[in-house]
């Protein structure tokens, strides 16, 4: 059976995920005050300006939300520069990816302007339904996009951003927000007295997250035994006869994104958690996460990415020391077995030389985007509470070094509903190699 990682509370998920598409471009609106003060003053119809703006406010919203647009914090495949946004040129529709060509929205001369906002030229009235177009009042203009680290905040927006809700911050650690610039144009004035006029307003959205699912094939060592190198007829390996096994093996994954955002990446916490029982003195070694997207730039909802790893295989050779103890005239009193150099005393093995799978441990893959520790949480609760009245922080709010977690998964976008997890166990190979010593015993007779 294959282990699965993906998000727990179906219920939540389904209402999370709707609030995230019909609702994301209602987080704050941020307007430049003084083009539009300078525009009530000459425009003559300022119902109509507004009016358009929203309309371009509304697909600008429509693209994010469902993928056209994508923006990502780190640098797209073959470019330098981060934070930037992109025309993925897809939407999910019935189930399928579908290409859907700009002209199809009234969008052409796609470019990028001085600041990297990505811009779109929009004119409705190339706005095309079932290849006709749209008899609708045409709206003229430009939609921009860029994405804003609001960690670091720039442009001093955070004010504007809204906040993180105390009951969501072990699940949001997503800092970043899409800038959106709509430019709606107009005339003002009749006849050859009318001007070209510009009304621009700026506001923001969140990108919809995304759900990996993760199915990871069965983990388990190949195990085999030595050789006998006895005339024993019954050895002790309880699996074939075959020379050692691996020193580690493989791990098959694959990685699905759900939905209804895109996945741009994803990098798992890889930990060794070893039997203490089998391993006395063994310190796990300290792993590198793991990158899952395979080189992908990223994934769109229902895409999928196969992915590998290794898993080390451990052996573990016990010497063990048989006491056989006779009296003095020949006859065995016992049998006693102890751990070399330790004289602890075990349960002698049946026979010389035996050899047995054991649980050598087991092996997570975790992504944890929790900003804190989760065993700190009252207390950083607290401080919170005290150090802001409305219990919510600020997007551009560091928590203290104290709180931060040592987790070093990452995840884009970094907002989940749960810390998300999957393991296997870590076969062993344990060899006990029997060294006899006979001990006399001299027993007085009654």
């Amino acid at each position: 059976m294959k282990n699965v990682l993906q998000e727990n509370g179906s219920a939540t998920i389904v209402a999370l995920l709707v609030a995230t598409v019909l609702g994301g471009g209602i987080v704050a609106y941020m307007q430049s005050m003084k083009t539009i003060q300078s525009g009530v003053k000459t425009l003559s119809n300022v119902e109509e300006s507004n009016l358009a703006s929203d309309k371009l406010k509304t697909l600008a919203n429509y693209l994010i939300s469902t993928n056209m647009v994508i923006c990502k914090q780190g640098p797209f495949m073959n470019e330098s520069e981060g934070y930037k946004c992109k025309w993925s040129g897809k939407q999910l529709i019935d189930g399928s990816l579908t290409d859907v060509p700009q002209s199809k929205l009234g969008l052409d001369g796609e470019s990028y302007d001085k600041d990297g906002f990505l811009t779109f030229n929009v004119n409705t009235s190339k706005l095309k339904s079932k290849g006709k177009a749209e008899a609708a009042t045409p709206i003229k203009g430009t939609i921009s996009f860029k994405l804003y680290d609001a960690q670091s905040d720039k442009l001093n927006l955070s004010g504007k951003l809204g906040k993180i809700a105390l009951s969501n911050l072990m699940s949001d650690n997503d800092r970043a927000f899409v800038l959106i610039k709509v430019e709606a144009m107009f005339k003002e004035g009749i006849g050859k007295d009318s001007r070209n006029k510009t009304l621009t307003e700026f506001f923001s959205t969140r990108r919809p997250t995304a759900v990996p699912k993760l199915d990871i094939d069965p983990i388990n060592c190949v195990l085999s035994c030595e050789v006998s190198v006895s005339r024993n007829e019954h050895p002790g390996c309880l699996g074939d006869q075959n020379f050692n096994n691996a020193k580690e093996t493989k791990v098959n994954a694959v990685l699905k994104n759900l939905g209804p955002g895109v996945l741009y990446g994803l990098k798992l916490e890889k930990e060794i958690v070893v039997n203490s029982k089998v391993f006395e003195n063994m310190v796990p070694p300290k792993l590198d996460p793991i990158e899952v997207m395979q080189g992908k730039d990223y994934l769109l909802p229902g895409e999928s990415v196969e992915w590998n790893d290794t898993v080390p295989c451990f052996d573990r050779r016990d010497e063990v020391r048989r006491v056989v103890s006779y009296d003095q005239t020949g006859r065995m009193l016992g049998v006693s077995c102890f751990k070399k150099n330790s004289n602890a005393a075990i349960v002698c093995p049946d026979d010389s030389g035996e050899q047995r799978s054991v649980n050598a441990g087991t092996i997570s893959y975790k992504v944890d985007v929790s900003p804190y520790k989760h065993s700190q949480y009252q207390t950083l609760a607290a401080e919170i509470n005290s150090k802001f009245s409305d219990g919510s922080i600020p997007f551009n709010w560091s928590v203290p070094d104290a709180y931060k977690s040592t987790s070093r998964s990452t995840m884009e976008p970094a907002r989940t509903l749960t810390k998300l997890s999957v393991s296997g166990d870590i076969n062993s190979k344990e060899v006990n190699e029997m060294n006899t010593e006979v001990q006399v015993i001299q027993v007085s007779p009654n």
